[in-house]
């Protein structure tokens, strides 16, 4: 049985963080800082920009959004689909999608009451059910990429109750999705523009099928590379959540055949429950890291970035607690309602609640949070500043407005 290496946290966050790109680096395209995260999570709120568009602005600085819109939907680099959450997944892994595109909606893989729920669904809708879905696919094959609403005319969009509760037309759209039959050929706004999977891929995409023995090693390793360090639970959040069968034995193999290294996570002489795994292909990048070649820098990060959206791992690796509160009522949250995390090296110092009031051009930073301890030195406070103006100028501000009170220390950000 092989020995877990001992890892301090400290180069646990370290190697996290220069996994995901957000450590100081010189990279500037969008290919490989994709690569290495997997995917990129969509979301449609739009209160500072778009999700992933402020997940790549954390990695790569000022850059035209237009230019990751051509790389996702014109170079056909990423389409989307499920990962973790909706997301842009990696046309070079529509392998391993493919595979549970053509099991879904299986029991076994998505749960037996969601599994019940759309086959008793589509039991319902009977021959009503097939021809909508023929007609769908009809109309893509003939006419090409097709907003939802433009099937809407030919009255199949009567409303539903079962499933999602969403109109039968939407959720069959949903259900082709999810199969892999369909795909977004490219969003204007909101508005997603359905076409044949086929067309959503790039000529060069591999569509070998996988055995689903291949599919979850390739996973599993591809979760870990893009974690840094992970416990098996990390695993099955992380990149296709949940669709992790025999995992257990899958990182057994994976160990014996030397690919991971088991890990002890410590906090100083402190051994951090659980059995943690390391890609023997990252080995060299946490050696280097425990000799000092970490190279920090302040950022600010979307709600929803790959880093943080396991909010249990962040909690334990970081000591930060983040919760979304986009759904929780005004006089009920704690933050605000879009609030970004401030990242500082290897540590979590802090909090903005920003708006960027389009009309006016006004960036309203209308709150700011200090963790506990965070450091309130010159250096801190020009690093945060700095962070803010960055967002501010990216997103064509003309100004930025601060709020009158400001954390003990950090009185100086808005001078």
């Amino acid at each position: 049985m092989t020995t877990p290496r001992p890892v301090q946290v400290k180069h646990v966050r370290q190697l996290a963080i220069t996994k995901q790109y957000l450590h100081h680096h010189n990279v500037t395209t969008f290919e490989p800082i994709v690569s290495a995260m997997g995917c990129l999570q969509l979301d449609p709120i739009s209160a500072v920009a778009k999700s992933h568009h402020i997940v790549m602005w954390s990695r790569v600085g000022r850059y035209d959004t237009d230019t990751l819109h051509d790389f996702i939907y014109t170079q056909k680099r990423m389409f989307e689909y499920w990962a973790h959450e909706a997301s842009l997944v990696l046309s070079d892994d529509y392998p391993i999608y493919r595979h549970w595109m053509h099991l879904y909606p299986d029991g076994n893989v998505y749960g037996e009451g969601s599994s019940r729920a759309i086959q008793s669904w589509l039991s319902a809708l009977g021959d009503e059910g097939a021809m909508l879905q023929a007609h769908i696919l009809d109309r893509l094959h003939h006419e090409g990429a097709l907003p939802s609403r433009a099937f809407e005319a030919n009255g199949k969009g009567g409303v539903s109750t079962g499933w999602t509760g969403n109109s039968v037309l939407n959720k069959m759209i949903d259900y082709l999705w999810m199969k892999g039959l369909i795909s977004v050929a490219r969003r204007e706004g909101n508005q997603r523009l359905w076409d044949l999977m086929a067309r959503c891929l790039p000529p060069d995409a591999p569509h070998h099928p996988l055995s689903e023995a291949d599919v979850v090693m390739t996973a599993v390793q591809k979760a870990i590379r893009a974690l840094g360090i992970a416990t098996s639970a990390h695993i099955k959040a992380h990149f296709t959540r949940r669709r992790y069968p025999n995992l257990e034995d899958v990182l057994m193999k994976l160990v014996d055949d030397g690919v991971i290294i088991p890990v002890h996570v410590m906090n100083g002489a402190k051994h951090i429950k659980g059995t943690y795994y390391l890609h023997h292909d990252d080995i060299a990048t946490l050696e280097y890291i425990e000799k000092g070649g970490f190279a920090p820098k302040t950022v600010l990060l979307s709600p929803f970035d790959n880093l943080i959206c396991d909010r249990k791992r962040t909690e334990a690796l970081f000591d930060f607690s983040y919760r979304i509160e986009i759904y929780t009522p005004q006089e009920k949250r704690q933050y605000g309602y879009y609030v970004l995390p401030i990242l500082q090296g290897d540590t979590f110092i802090g909090r903005i609640d920003p708006l960027m009031e389009r009309k006016t051009g006004v960036l309203i930073i209308n709150n700011i949070y200090a963790e506990d301890n965070a450091p309130d030195d010159a250096n801190t406070i020009a690093n945060i500043r700095q962070s803010i103006e960055h967002l501010g100028a990216w997103l064509g501000a003309k100004s930025i407005r601060y709020p009158s009170t400001l954390p003990q220390g950090w009185q100086s950000i808005a001078k």
